[in-house]
C-alpha cells in the first residue's frame, strides 16, 4: 500500500509540523501530532479477517464502510522498549497521564527511553521521564 506523507498544521496546537498520512489506493488520511498528541483518521472499516467491510443494501450498496475519529490533543508521548528499532508514539488525555507515568514506572527496566510533551504556562515542554530532564519542545521531524 502506497502514501503520500507531508506537513499539516495541526487543528489542536496549531504546530506546523503535524504528519498527514494519506494512502493513495484507498483513500484513508491520518493526521498526528507529535507536539500535543492530536490524531484524526478516515479509516475504511475490515472484517476480523482484515476485508474491506461495504453496505449490502440501499443507496450506498457496495460502498466502503468509513470510520472517522478523532483524539484531541492535549499530551504527546514516545517511547522506545530496549533493543527496539522503532519508537511507539501517541496522544494521551490529560486524565490518563497519571495512569501512563505509573504504567513506565512498573516497566522502567524495559525502556530505552520515555517522553512526554505538554503545554505548562503557554510554553510547550518535553519531559524525559526515565531522567526527569524537562527541556523546551523542539522537534527534528521525526516522533
Amino acid at each position: 500500500m502506497g502514501s503520500v506523507m507531508s506537513n499539516a498544521t495541526c487543528p489542536s496546537c496549531e504546530f506546523e509540523g503535524a504528519q498527514d498520512d494519506f494512502y493513495y489506493k484507498t483513500g484513508e488520511q491520518y493526521m498526528s501530532c507529535p507536539r500535543c498528541g492530536y490524531f484524526e483518521g478516515h479509516t475504511i472499516l475490515s472484517d476480523e479477517d482484515g476485508n474491506f467491510k461495504r453496505y449490502k443494501s440501499g443507496a450506498k450498496k457496495g460502498e466502503f464502510k468509513w470510520k472517522h475519529e478523532i483524539t484531541k490533543g492535549g499530551i504527546s508521548f514516545r517511547y522506545r522498549p530496549k533493543g527496539a528499532v522503532a519508537s511507539s508514539c501517541g496522544g494521551i488525555p490529560k486524565r490518563k497521564l497519571n495512569d501512563f507515568l505509573e504504567w513506565v514506572q512498573n516497566n522502567r527496566n524495559t525502556f530505552e527511553e520515555v517522553f512526554i510533551t505538554y503545554k505548562e504556562n503557554n510554553k510547550w515542554l518535553t519531559k524525559d521521564v526515565l531522567s526527569g530532564n524537562v527541556e523546551d519542545f523542539s522537534y527534528n521531524g521525526m516522533w
